[in-house]
């Protein structure tokens, strides 16, 4: 099998890349681990999972990426503005004041993202997983699958999310510029006196909390610690007996150094992972998924040009990496100098 493009998973950044290429007439191909039959799966329980918020500013990127009707069907609540307690900056949604935003149901909308990819004449391989890369010289030239498929391609994109497969895989080197996160997430009714409509950040000195109003009701949470924890609990906003999804899981900073080299490019978490709080998390692996699509159609319009593309690439993502980490560490306080010095 030979391809223009080979994508490496089937999140928001994969397939932001996968459609940009096909836009502009190229053959691509989608691996993802995910069945055939997850589609099914997500549709269910559809309300009981919690939701990722949005800030409407983001329409401008929305559209630019013609994702608009997926996001229209994941989307579930919405908020007139975000309150934050003691006047602490929330990153994520800007330090202008409140901002309107909206929650989507990310299983969702990850869903019907595949589900364009394949409309638009996106080939994809399911239930596989990518074991290697093949190189010839200092060049990717293609990877092997782990039933044993060889597939060349003339240029892999990284989109496994927080996974980073692609950098692990090709052995770059991982810069950790924060101690260990953990957040957790849930859905459940808030309890107390509370603002209708509004989304809440509660800072913390061990973190924060966020809560997001759902349409129903129910609250989408996230809280965020810098030491573990020998329990998760949820907000004292929520009611625990309401509680119907929790998940905890790892958040250190991490960014593979570099983000691309000859024959394959690193988008979205795949290259570099922040924390909830960054704000915006879908929406910044949308546009690199589009822009690692767009550097490889430029590179191949003028494959002369191609080492500078991909430097202008890599500090293009990093700058744009580390602008919002330097927003953290001024609510976090972590002195990112001592990680990356």
């Amino acid at each position: 099998m030979f391809y223009d493009i080979i994508v490496m998973g089937s999140g928001p950044s994969a397939c932001a890349a996968a459609l940009r290429c096909r836009r502009i007439g190229l053959s691509v191909l989608i691996v993802t681990e995910r069945s055939q039959k997850d589609s099914e799966e997500f549709y269910e329980g559809l309300c009981f999972r919690p939701k990722e918020s949005i800030c409407l500013d983001a329409g401008g990127v929305i559209a630019g990426l013609e994702v608009g009707p997926a996001f229209e069907a994941a989307r579930s609540g919405s908020y007139l503005g975000v309150i934050s307690a003691g006047g602490a900056c929330v990153p994520g949604f800007g330090p202008k004041g409140p901002q309107k935003g909206f929650n989507i149901d990310r299983s969702l909308f990850d869903c019907l993202l595949l589900e364009m990819c394949m409309g638009k004449g996106v080939d994809v391989l399911f239930e596989e997983k990518i074991d290697a890369f093949v190189e010839q010289g200092r060049r990717i030239t293609g990877v092997r699958t782990s039933s044993g498929k060889k597939i060349a391609g003339r240029y892999v994109i990284d989109g496994t999310g927080v996974g980073q497969m692609g950098g692990r895989r090709l052995g770059l080197k991982k810069l950790l510029l924060s101690p260990p996160f953990k957040v957790w997430t849930g859905i459940g009714a808030m309890k107390g006196n509370f603002e209708s409509g509004w989304a809440y950040f509660i800072p913390r000195k061990t973190g924060w909390t966020w809560l997001a109003p759902e349409a129903d009701g129910r609250c989408s949470w996230t809280r965020l610690s810098h030491f573990s924890l020998n329990s998760y609990d949820p907000p004292a906003q929520i009611s625990v007996h309401s509680i119907t999804h929790r998940s905890v899981f790892n958040r250190r900073w991490r960014i593979y150094r570099p983000v691309c080299k000859a024959g394959v490019i690193l988008c979205g978490d795949a290259a570099g992972v922040l924390d909830p709080a960054a704000g915006q998390g879908v929406l910044n692996a949308l546009e690199t998924g589009h822009v690692a699509g767009d550097l490889a159609h430029r590179i191949f319009c003028k494959p002369e040009r191609e080492a500078a593309y991909l430097e202008e690439y890599d500090k293009w993502f990093f700058n744009r990496y580390m602008q919002k980490a330097i927003l953290l560490d001024q609510l976090y306080g972590i002195n990112l100098k001592q990680y990356y010095e």
